[in-house]
């Protein structure tokens, strides 16, 4: 049976007549297509992302107009299946060198408001999640919930050849010669994948925020972590086709508003943290060393990036 077949199973078994779908390349992770004008089918290889994805866009649909809205999930032992509402849209990065620097502004300011308005969303009070490594993490610390996420990290490294034993002892020196720096911290909902290609937009501006599927309830300032690691990518990273990602100018706008608008975010930034958080990302990237993308010297580079967040470089726009 072939993906078209299965779609055409999915569907009109929930009584959902459409007359065409065309293919959205969105990531190598999920299978996307639009259905019609009217829904966006979303379906992968079962491994629970897109169920939390479903579960996240019920639970802030009464808190967050601007999402798409759920249709229906379902699953097999094979696939996971989940049915949108579509959103008038195109990528933001199909759209932003176009615009002017008013409409730019404009934009930015919408988007930091959405993230204010996420991470108003109520949570559960002792219990943070995330997904490192294509599973969930789930701690009433999260100081322990990363301590897990780095030692099933370096547990991954075994077989990678770039790095010795004596690397990785020098890494468990690192995280945990002050890891516990989160203790204060509550939980708050995060994005969590807040770049460009999951901002949708018109000719008006932004019209809806998508891919939650990898949520967290975490520290409110990991939303600011990512949005540093985004810049570091954007800035360093080159695919295998040779893209180089353009998405610098803005990122330094919408981290410039955050800085400025959005106090409480950056009362809670603290250099310390943002180290420990990117020493788990940078054991997870080494991780995935037979994958494609994979290049040591582009990781290494993260390594240095590491370091730089404990002082205040990321402060510059560069």
């Amino acid at each position: 049976m072939n993906i078209h077949d299965i779609i055409f199973e999915v569907l009109t078994r929930r009584h959902i007549i459409f007359s065409s779908l065309i293919p959205i390349v969105e990531s190598h992770q999920n299978h996307v297509f639009a259905v019609d004008e009217k829904y966006i089918l979303k379906f992968k290889q079962s491994n629970s992302l897109l169920f939390r994805e479903s579960q996240a866009l019920e639970w802030i649909k009464t808190y967050m107009p601007n999402i798409p809205k759920r249709v229906f999930f379902e699953s097999n032992q094979f696939w996971d299946f989940l049915l949108l509402h579509r959103i008038a849209w195109k990528p933001l990065d199909s759209q932003w060198h176009s615009w002017s620097k008013d409409q730019q502004a404009h934009a930015v300011k919408d988007l930091s408001m959405f993230l204010k308005q996420l991470h108003c969303v109520p949570v559960p009070a002792n219990t943070y999640r995330e997904v490192w490594f294509q599973k969930e993490y789930t701690h009433t610390s999260y100081s322990l919930l990363l301590k897990d996420v780095f030692l099933d990290g370096l547990e991954k490294l075994t077989s990678n050849p770039f790095v010795s034993q004596e690397d990785k002892q020098k890494l468990q020196a690192l995280f945990f010669q002050d890891f516990d720096v989160f203790s204060d911290s509550k939980p708050s909902l995060v994005h969590h994948d807040f770049w460009y290609k999951n901002i949708l937009v018109d000719s008006q501006g932004v019209t809806g925020i998508i891919d939650f599927e990898f949520y967290g309830c975490v520290p409110v300032q990991v939303e600011l972590f990512l949005l540093l690691i985004h810049k570091h990518s954007a800035k360093n990273y080159i695919d295998e086709s040779g893209t180089v990602y353009q998405e610098i100018e803005f990122l330094n706008h919408l981290i410039a508003w955050l800085t400025q608008e959005y106090p409480s975010l950056m009362q809670s930034f603290k250099p310390r943290e943002c180290f420990v958080y990117c020493l788990c990302k940078y054991v997870s990237l080494l991780s995935r060393w037979q994958e494609s993308w994979y290049s040591h010297d582009q990781v290494m580079k993260f390594y240095d990036f590491c370091f730089e967040m404990l002082n205040y470089v990321w402060l510059k726009n560069d």
